[in-house]
């Protein structure tokens, strides 16, 4: 039982963090099809802001854009001034 449970819990966690790692990838590949932007869809949300901004709310309960935002060691992200107006819509 407690080889089983070790090996479950190992894999859990190394799920979780292949998933932030995931997650931390489409951030950086967000930020480069920003541009100079502060939208996808220039200065409006379009459907592929609106569609990652729900991504993100759907995994807060696993791990919060809060801790991606500070585990990128940078103030000021694009992707955080993104999420940051896109919360304001």
């Amino acid at each position: 039982y407690y080889i089983f449970s070790y090996s479950k819990r190992k894999s859990m966690k190394s799920e979780i963090r292949e998933r932030f790692q995931t997650f931390h990838n489409m951030i950086d590949e967000w930020e480069t099809r920003l541009n100079d932007n502060v939208f996808h869809g220039g200065q409006h949300p379009d459907e592929a802001d609106f569609k990652m901004y729900s991504l993100c709310n759907a995994h807060m309960h696993m791990f919060t854009v809060k801790k991606l935002i500070q585990a990128r060691g940078k103030d000021e992200t694009k992707f955080k001034v993104w999420y940051q107006l896109m919360s304001q819509k």
